[in-house]
């Protein structure tokens, strides 16, 4: 915004992806509109989000499903995860990353499922006694429009076991009794 003249500076970051002037006169003026507008050119997409324009790339959005068996030791499409068993003992430590999903895996009933989350989906996150929707788990985490599309959850028998990269579910925690665990490790 502090550029002068804005127009010219935008028009040149954005010319390699294929907005028109006019486009870029319409995101020069939904500056201090609120977050969510998108502008389309025919390969990619900006998203005005709280501060900042996203440019990302335009995907076809599938509603693609994996199945992740309980003998699966990795996946490299759509996302890549480390998958691993693990006999545990009560001097076991519990990773505190979210780039790692660490399962009871008593708890799990497989095939888990891969997927990208929908609208209406809920889990308990780890810690919560309660339920929560997804999308207001989203709110309070302050993510993007481009940032919602991109995340995948892991299922087990329909219930979130992990938003990958983000929360686990308290459902699926390791406890005390817990002999064997399910790491994934994005």
């Amino acid at each position: 915004k502090k550029l002068d003249p804005v127009e010219t500076y935008l028009h040149e970051f954005l010319k390699p992806y294929g907005f028109s002037v006019t486009q870029i006169q319409n995101i020069v003026s939904s500056f201090d509109n609120t977050a969510g507008k998108q502008f389309f050119s025919t390969t990619h997409r900006i998203l005005k989000d709280r501060t900042n324009l996203i440019v990302d790339e335009i995907t076809v959005l599938t509603n693609q499903v994996f199945y992740i068996n309980d003998d699966c030791t990795g996946l490299h499409y759509p996302i890549n995860l480390t998958i691993k068993k693990e006999e545990i003992n009560s001097t076991y430590s519990i990773l505190k990353e979210t780039t790692i999903g660490q399962f009871d895996f008593d708890k799990l009933v497989f095939p888990l499922t891969l997927r990208k989350w929908q609208k209406g989906d809920y889990f308990m996150p780890l810690g919560m006694k309660n339920l929560k929707k997804v999308s207001d788990f989203f709110i309070d985490q302050k993510l993007s429009l481009a940032e919602k599309e991109n995340t995948w959850i892991i299922e087990s028998g329909n219930k979130i076991v992990w938003i990958i990269g983000y929360r686990t579910d308290e459902r699926f925690k390791i406890t005390a009794t817990t002999s064997k665990i399910l790491k994934i490790q994005l």
